[in-house]
């Protein structure tokens, strides 16, 4: 749930002492276009990891150019500081979705 994975998040920056959180967002959700689970989601570990670096992962190799750009979009609104492209679970098509963006456009 997303109240555990936030509690969860939230026990390792605030007694573990980790400086950054890394999490996967939820292809399943994202590719059903529940945007507004996805957002609360990457919000609530965001919200319970500060003031830790929180990174989002998303497959690339799962996703077309506008679904990147918009898990992208979607993960810096909810307060994401970094986001990773592949987490290289599937090596076999990991870096067929990877690409370059002109963010100066």
């Amino acid at each position: 749930t997303i109240r555990a994975k936030a509690e969860e998040a939230g026990e390792l920056v605030h007694e573990v002492g980790v400086g950054e959180i890394d999490m996967v967002m939820n292809i399943g959700a994202f590719k059903d276009k529940n945007y507004r689970w996805v957002y609360e989601d990457i919000k609530a570990v965001v919200k319970a990891s500060a003031p830790a670096i929180v990174k989002v992962i998303f497959e690339t190799c799962l996703l077309t150019l506008e679904e990147t750009i918009d898990a992208s979009v979607l993960s810096v609104f909810a307060g994401a500081q970094f986001i990773k492209t592949s987490s290289s679970i599937r090596t076999d098509v990991a870096m067929s979705g990877a690409g370059t963006v002109d963010s100066s456009t």
